[in-house]
């Protein structure tokens, strides 16, 4: 099975064009041959027609100059201008013999006379007897002077004069008849030439319309189809539809391509979706992580300075405990002469006060230090938290 894509449909086309301009030609050829017999049928009348009036003009003026030849007997000769035209006649009439047979039998074979060929004999055997009656018979008359036999030969004359003409008069009309059915039939025929050139350009021209008609149906707009829906899909619309799906010709591969194009772009836009949701996601995760980050800090800097402040308030006691001792210190120090065992027992007691007070200032020194180890672990971690990100 022939699979018709464009090309099967062009060669097709190409073949169906090629075949009717073999069609127009022998159509021309055949009209151009039918014209030219006419022509020919014509032109070959024409040539009939005219040497058959010379001929009868011709055998006129023979006549005519022997008779005037007898009418002017006196000069016992026939004159060299009447001998001239004499002589020229029988010329024309020996010249023209084959055409003068061939209209003849043509006249015969279309009816136009009984006889063709024996008419044709009968103008040529009065040619004859003309031509001897008038350049040998009267000659001979003239220069005798014979009355009784230039009588004879007037009525000779005469007689075989008129036979003549009225045989090729005869003969002239049928020629014309035969010209004027040739042209006749010439026009008959360029008027079939005529009506079959305009039935066969009336029938081109519609032809040629199907021809431009199928191919906008079945390569131009499904062509045109194609490229709009690529210029809709290069101007971002994914949802627009594909006609011509599944076609077996090159129209076919095209709409199968642009699907191609069609998916390919649709997963562009997915990825390039899939890929702001990571970023988002990326985002919303590095801003947790370093919301969780500050809130741990946060508590670790609480824990020290709630350590510092419990430090701060237990070295006050202290301090308030110290100047209290101090004053019980001096008190007892008033009293120092009263009783010696009294002043022993009180520096012991601002003894065991200062290494108290020693103690406490170790405890916040060493809590002070913690919590800067805290402080700068909280740093680290959050330097390590935006590389993390970052990376």
């Amino acid at each position: 099975m022939i699979k018709w894509n464009i090309k099967s449909k062009l060669v097709f086309m190409g073949g169906a064009a090629i075949t009717g301009m073999g069609v127009l030609l022998w159509l021309f050829f055949s009209t151009s041959n039918q014209v030219g017999n006419a022509e020919t049928t014509v032109s070959k009348e024409i040539k009939h027609l005219e040497a058959l009036v010379s001929l009868r003009m011709a055998s006129k003026e023979l006549v005519l100059a022997a008779m005037d030849s007898i009418v002017d007997q006196l000069e016992g000769k026939v004159l060299k201008e009447r001998r001239e035209i004499m002589e020229k006649s029988m010329a024309l009439f020996k010249a023209e013999e084959a055409r003068l047979m061939e209209a003849a039998e043509e006249a015969g074979e279309l009816g136009k006379v009984a006889d063709g060929r024996a008419l044709a004999e009968q103008i040529l055997g009065n040619v004859a007897m003309l031509g001897e009656a008038s350049m040998v018979d009267l000659e001979k008359a003239l220069r005798r002077q014979d009355g009784v036999e230039l009588e004879r030969l007037d009525g000779v004359i005469d007689e075989v004069g008129e036979a003549l003409d009225e045989a090729i008069a005869l003969l002239q009309n049928a020629s014309a008849e035969e010209l004027q059915e040739a042209m006749t039939g010439l026009a008959g025929e360029v008027d079939n030439s005529v009506n079959l050139a305009l039935t066969v350009f009336i029938i081109g021209l519609i032809a040629m319309v199907f021809v431009m008609g199928y191919l906008g149906f079945s390569i131009t707009t499904p062509i045109a189809r194609l490229t709009r829906v690529m210029g809709e899909l290069a101007g971002g619309k994914l949802d627009v539809d594909i006609e011509d799906l599944g076609r077996g010709d090159e129209v076919g591969e095209m709409a199968d391509a642009v699907l191609v194009f069609k998916d390919n772009a649709i997963e562009k836009v997915r990825l390039e979706e899939e890929q702001v949701g990571a970023a988002q996601r990326a985002e919303e995760e590095k801003r947790q992580t370093l919301n969780e980050m500050a809130d741990r800090f946060e508590r670790q800097v609480k824990e020290v300075v709630d350590g510092v402040s419990s430090a701060a308030t237990e070295m006050q006691a202290t301090s308030q405990q110290m100047s209290a001792t101090a004053e019980e210190t001096s008190r007892q120090s008033a009293n120092v002469a009263s009783a010696s065992d009294q002043a022993t027992a009180n520096v012991q007691t601002v003894a065991a006060t200062a290494e108290e007070l020693s103690a406490s200032i170790a405890e916040i020194g060493r809590q002070v230090m913690q919590s800067a180890k805290i402080a700068q672990n909280a740093v680290d971690e959050a330097d390590a938290t935006n590389e993390t990100v970052k990376g």
